[in-house]
């Protein structure tokens, strides 16, 4: 692994690569393994497919079985303890401990999987604003549409790009990001940082795994809550 702490308008955001063979893993699932008569992957906490944010959206939960036989839950956990137990940002291990309603210090604290769920847009799909539960949240790009030029005008087009909000923008600060689309990325970031991802403007499909993680003290916990 390959890790990058990165700072791009205050709280920090890692980036990794996902190993290949779980990308390819987790592609031919959706491409090969899934059933088309029986496309719903029920997550470990629940017994249906909630229509996140109401997009109408192709939601695929994993098990978390699932996730640990492919190597997914022991990767996500390694890099988000990563995260964690960077130094820099004293202030945002302050949010994150106010948001799990603990002052403890996070390095005596354990980082462990939640949920993950892949996310398969179309032509017009998009998500709109909005932040996670949780302590850590991130994403993993699966795959992207090849561009076509009737619809990258220009090279600052957004269509279909993930995109991060923070604070309002002002001369030497920017209040958005958007990270370099490319397979294998893996970024972690607090749950609380609204994020959105634009429209499709492509019949092609792009594909992203989404997924959450808690305190390990808190797992059952936000379990009886959420679900």
């Amino acid at each position: 692994m390959n890790e990058t702490i990165f700072y791009p308008f205050g709280p920090k955001i890692l980036i990794s690569n996902c190993p290949s063979n779980i990308i390819e893993k987790l592609n031919n699932f959706i491409d090969k393994d899934l059933n088309e008569n029986d496309k719903k992957y029920f997550s470990s906490f629940c017994d249906y497919i909630p229509n996140l944010l109401n997009r109408d959206l192709e939601n695929i939960f994993l098990s978390e079985k699932k996730c640990e036989d492919i190597g997914l839950k022991n990767f996500l956990e390694e890099i988000a303890n990563i995260y964690i137990q960077d130094d820099d940002n004293k202030f945002e291990k302050l949010k994150l401990s106010i948001i799990e309603k603990t002052n403890d210090n996070f390095k005596n604290k354990n980082i462990i999987y939640s949920d993950c769920w892949i996310n398969r847009y179309f032509l017009g799909d998009y998500t709109p604003i909005h932040t996670h539960s949780g302590v850590l949240s991130g994403v993993i790009f699966l795959k992207f549409p090849p561009k076509e030029k009737k619809y990258y005008l220009r090279e600052t087009s957004s269509h279909g790009d993930l995109s991060f909000f923070y604070g309002s923008e002002q001369n030497f600060c920017n209040d958005t990001w958007i990270p370099e689309k490319k397979v294998g990325t893996v970024l972690i970031f607090p749950s609380w940082l609204k994020h959105t991802v634009y429209s499709n403007k492509n019949k092609s499909e792009r594909r992203s795994l989404s997924f959450n993680l808690v305190l390990e003290e808190n797992y059952n916990k936000r379990k009886n809550t959420y679900f």
